[in-house]
């Protein structure tokens, strides 16, 4: 079976009967504590590999491992080092080490590249103004055909026949492709109202850090 696209890594301790050995290895690399992510499968040249995803998209390299290696990487919990890694995968000390090398260089590990790697998205977007395109980016960028798309999808949307102005809609957190009758369904209560002033966008939090409310100034991008 394939793994879901939302499934995030697990992390389990496995113990060991010796103890790590001594090394010059920033801790965060002898000991790896990785961030979580997205596992998606996919081939290359036909072989099956893993695709690791930062939801945060901190690093524009991506990264894949064989299925095997995830194992490895379901001990990168913050409790077991290299050593221990490797004896319980029973691999090398020195391939564990260029996995955990790889992965701290994309910022998938908790430690300094990744508070580098998330300061600098934070400058970027806060430079940009906003957040880019997510959610219409398989629909291009011409606008006047986007416009007719959604507008398509509304024609053949049943009018809800809502006699009130709503205040708020709640909407999927998928791509408009395969899912625009439901957002047609939403959208179509809004038609013949006025115009918002504003729109203010509430999501949950899936794979960003932190808990309870997060908040930001920065406005959406749209075509």
């Amino acid at each position: 079976g394939h793994l879901p696209v939302d499934c995030r890594l697990t992390c389990r301790t496995l113990p060991t009967e010796h103890p790590p050995m001594p090394t010059d290895r920033p801790d965060h690399l002898e000991q790896p504590h990785l961030r979580p992510l997205q596992p998606i499968p996919i081939k290359r040249e036909e072989q099956p590999v893993i695709m690791l995803r930062d939801p945060l998209m901190l690093s524009a390299e991506a990264m894949a491992v064989p299925p095997p290696a995830m194992q490895a990487l379901q001990m990168c919990d913050g409790t077991n080092s290299i050593d221990q890694i490797a004896e319980a995968v029973k691999q090398s000390r020195e391939l564990i080490e260029q996995l955990v090398d790889q992965m701290d260089a994309r910022g998938l590990l908790w430690g300094p590249t990744f508070k580098q790697l998330e300061s600098d998205k934070k400058t970027a977007l806060a430079e940009h103004g906003a957040f880019p395109v997510r959610g219409t980016g398989p629909l291009g960028t011409d606008t006047d055909a986007i416009t007719k798309q959604f507008d398509h999808w509304l024609e053949q949307t049943e009018d809800p026949e809502i006699e009130f102005e709503p205040s708020a809609i709640f909407t999927p957190q998928l791509e408009y492709p395969h899912t625009w009758p439901v957002f047609a369904g939403c959208w179509h209560a809004m038609r013949g109202h006025e115009r918002p002033d504003r729109i203010v966008v509430f999501s949950n939090n899936a794979f960003g850090i932190g808990d309870g409310v997060c908040m930001t100034r920065l406005g959406f991008e749209t075509p």
